[in-house]
């Protein structure tokens, strides 16, 4: 049995409008690994972060919060086109080789020309970002806008509010445990503003709950060279596709400020299980 619906003046089978939103709104992350672990499989579609959505990065406990992987993924949303799908929003910049970001990142249209207008709004009520940094990673701070919410009450308001406008490209904030009312409403939000929500939360029990189109557990892994680099285990936890389970290794060089991407040779299964997720429909 089939589902039809009206789009534009035409009868469209449900499923069919789903696919094709979804892909519309899909955007590169310039980093070829993660996208292929984003994807549905070879051979599919260009994989990738989808807009009017909200994707969490999980963290072990007692392990450094990945606020690094959040903000390059904000950084994409705010270079990718917003019409129409792309498998290269960054203009080619960030992809030097199949694995790699360039050594300089693109500058992103200040007016939103040629890249997606609006603005990046991240949730700091620790004080803890340093702009100079966010600069260094191509971010425009012209385009930058830091909430210091007085309590978590306030916060969700916030964030509610900012997905919501239509002015906003990415949202991201430091999330702890989320009531079903609660994970629902921002998803509605970032829905309702054809923006992008990025929640970096602890992972086990405080975050099982979720309404998140994608989940990512992002383990730091130990250095062998200088101390210029930083590297994660990235393991795709929730998503649609058949890349559930399976995992890449992101290293980041402080210096060069490049990004290279390799595959994990084995899949943690179960994960998702392990930490006893539980989806919102």
């Amino acid at each position: 049995m089939k589902f039809l619906t009206v789009n534009s003046g035409k009868l469209v089978e449900v499923g069919q409008w789903q696919r094709e939103t979804a892909n519309a709104q899909r955007f590169s992350t310039g980093i070829p690994g993660l996208d292929e672990l984003l994807g549905s499989g070879p051979g599919s579609a260009p994989g990738g972060l989808t807009r009017s959505g909200v994707h969490e990065l999980l963290y072990p406990a007692h392990s450094a919060r990945p606020m690094l992987p959040a903000m390059l993924l904000a950084r994409a949303a705010a270079a990718a086109p917003l019409h129409g799908p792309t498998t290269d929003p960054l203009s080619g910049a960030f992809l030097a080789g199949p694995a790699a970001f360039a050594a300089h990142p693109p500058d992103i249209a200040e007016d939103g020309e040629g890249a997606g207008a609006g603005a990046i709004v991240i949730s700091d009520s620790q004080r803890r970002l340093y702009p100079p940094a966010a600069a260094q990673l191509g971010i425009p701070l012209s385009r930058l806008y830091l909430l210091h919410p007085k309590n978590r009450e306030e916060e969700l308001w916030a964030l509610s509010e900012c997905l919501a406008s239509g002015g906003t490209c990415a949202v991201m904030a430091e999330l702890g445990k989320l009531s079903q009312v609660e994970a629902r409403r921002l998803q509605l939000a970032a829905e309702r503003g054809k923006s992008l929500g990025l929640w970096v939360r602890p992972a086990g029990a405080i975050s099982s709950i979720y309404a998140a189109a994608t989940r990512l557990l992002v383990e730091p892994l130990p250095v062998t060279t200088t101390g210029c680099c930083q590297r994660w285990t990235i393991q795709l936890l929730h998503g649609h596709g058949c890349q559930v389970g399976k995992s890449i290794v992101l290293e980041y060089n402080r210096e060069e400020h490049t990004v290279h991407s390799t595959s994990e040779l084995a899949d943690r299964a179960n994960t998702a299980q392990a930490f006893g997720v539980r989806a919102i429909a």
